[in-house]
């Protein structure tokens, strides 16, 4: 696997990695970007792609999945000064 952490200056992370096992190769790659419009929450990203290729059967697939992760509760970080 790789790992890039800051990507873009700001504290995005994107890790690639892979495996290769019997039945064919399988890829993974996962993106956050923290403070997403807001301090509490970061942009996450997944992407999977595989291929299986066995005695029964022949796949090859994609998965991609996305969504916004969100703190509940205040946190030592978010607080404001009063």
């Amino acid at each position: 696997g790789w790992t890039h952490r800051n990507l873009f200056g700001a504290g995005q992370r994107l890790a690639l990695d892979g495996v290769w096992n019997r039945v064919g190769p399988e890829l993974h790659g996962n993106y956050r970007q923290p403070d997403f419009f807001r301090l509490d929450q970061a942009l996450i990203g997944q992407l999977t792609f595989k291929r299986e290729d066995t005695d029964a059967y022949t796949s090859t697939s994609a998965y991609i999945a996305g969504g916004v992760e969100r703190t509940l509760g205040e946190t030592e970080r978010h607080r404001t000064n009063r």
